[in-house]
C-alpha cells in the first residue's frame, strides 16, 4: 500500500500539471511493478522466494530497461500532450 501512496504522490508531484490524474495513477502503478513477482511466492518455498523477489525485479537492470520501455510507451500514448520522451522516461525511472 505505502509503495502506491508514494507512487500516486510522487506522479501528482512531478507530472501532475501535464498529464492531471492519469500522473498519481501511473505513479501508483509504476512503484508496484518490481513487487508482482510476489504473486510467485504463493508456490514458492520460503528461500526461494526470497531470492527470487530481490532477484531481477529489483535490479538496475530492471529498472533501466523497464524505465524506458515505459516512458517511451507512455510518451507515445500521451504525444497529444507534447510532452518530451525523456521527462517521461526519467519520471518512469525514478518510480521504478
Amino acid at each position: 500500500m505505502t509503495h502506491a501512496v508514494l507512487g500516486a504522490t510522487t506522479g501528482e508531484v512531478l507530472m501532475g500539471k501535464q498529464l492531471g490524474r492519469r500522473a498519481a495513477v501511473y505513479g501508483a502503478v509504476l512503484q508496484n511493478i518490481p513487487d508482482l513477482d510476489g504473486v510467485a511466492g504463493l508456490w514458492l518455498s520460503p528461500d526461494v522466494n526470497l531470492w527470487a523477489h530481490r532477484g531481477m525485479t529489483h535490479s538496475l537492470l530492471f529498472v533501466v530497461l523497464m524505465g524506458i520501455l515505459f516512458g517511451m510507451t507512455g510518451a507515445h500514448y500521451h504525444r497529444k500532450e507534447k510532452i518530451p520522451y525523456m521527462h517521461f522516461i526519467g519520471f518512469a525511472l525514478l518510480q521504478l
